[in-house]
């Protein structure tokens, strides 16, 4: 086997992973999406941080809140996956303010003031005053008069304008932090997702590595399209190398791009033959159960590693291969 055919064969192959990845991950994100993970990390790391009273005010009828909450076709939605920090923010304030009397209220003329043993004015003072924690943890109070700390040392005389910005970076840093543990867990629920569709669908990376070494007919249709899929999306994912955001935008791009595989005019050695899931006659044509598992095992790492990864490798792959080719002209004369 010659470097270019080898080099077919790698390229072939990663291209299959970043179609899989694709595939997989969009309905691992349908799951995702059905049993509410994001909703409910959200909901915790609220929970932990202003107590569950406090959240349960927040996402019940009448707050800012309850207006984002939905229902699924599960029931009544755990709550939103996202919230803007600013609106949260107000409806904390506001959740503070049905806890104060008519004169005590929150207002935005209201400066933060101070907070000694012998000495509250201004918004402390209101914080200080609340006694009746039926709605709102006094977890939540004290958080906020940490806040309110924080808020002072990066203005001269705060107002609660300012309070409520500080209140809603801090929210920016919770959902952050909880956006970084949801992707780090999702990591684990990727492989374990990419190993269960990759043995239903049977994406067997020993047999489809089998297969592509002995039909360049099949590997060089791959190929093709899988340069073609490059090529469109190059610039969309280098734009969004400096900004992140546009990532899941490039991914949705690319989702439309991989549907050109009929194209390649030759069937995949993927799926499951005519007899059905694990028939006997398919596990023993791909080299018994056991290295069967194993493929299905490497293709479930392959997925978890993320689609934008595997386009990057397959870009750079690309680039080698056509390196020290003809530059053919644009036009013939």
């Amino acid at each position: 086997m010659n470097l270019g055919t080898l080099l077919e064969i790698i390229v072939a192959l990663i291209f299959i992973y970043l179609t899989s990845s694709l595939i997989i991950s969009e309905l691992q994100e349908q799951l995702a999406a059905l049993l509410e993970f994001r909703a409910k990390n959200l909901k915790q790391a609220l929970e932990i941080f202003l107590g569950k009273e406090t959240v349960k005010s927040l996402y019940n009828n009448g707050s800012l809140l309850s207006s984002l909450n939905q229902y699924t076709n599960l029931g009544k939605s755990a709550g939103p996956s996202y919230v803007e920090p600013k609106v949260l923010a107000a409806s904390l304030i506001s959740l503070v303010n049905s806890k104060l009397l008519d004169n005590e209220k929150l207002l935005k003329a209201d400066f933060l003031g101070k907070d000694l043993v012998e000495e509250k004015t201004g918004i402390f003072k209101k914080l200080a005053s609340i006694s009746d924690f039926s709605k709102i943890d006094k977890l939540a109070i004290d958080r906020l008069i940490e806040i309110g700390y924080s808020t002072k040392l990066k203005h001269d005389n705060p107002t609660l304008e300012n309070f409520i910005d500080e209140i809603a970076n801090t929210f920016t840093q919770i959902m952050e932090r909880t956006s970084g543990v949801y992707k780090r867990n999702a990591k684990g629920v990727s492989f374990a997702f990419g190993f269960l569709a990759a043995a239903l669908l049977n994406i067997d990376s020993f047999y489809v590595i089998e297969q592509l070494s002995k039909n360049p007919n099949l590997r060089q249709g791959i190929n093709q399209v899988a340069t073609e899929v490059f090529q469109t999306n190059e610039s969309c994912f280098k734009d969004a190398q400096d900004d992140p955001t546009k990532v899941a935008k490039c991914t949705e791009k690319l989702q439309v791009s991989v549907k050109n595989l009929e194209k390649i005019n030759q069937p995949l050695p993927l799926g499951w033959n005519e007899k059905g899931w694990f028939n006997g006659e398919q596990i023993k044509e791909q080299n018994g159960l056991l290295q069967a598992i194993f493929g299905w095992l490497m293709t479930g790492v392959a997925v978890a590693m993320g689609a934008p990864f595997w386009f990057d490798i397959l870009g750079k792959l690309i680039n080698v291969r056509n390196t020290g080719k003809p530059i053919l002209p644009n036009t013939q004369k």
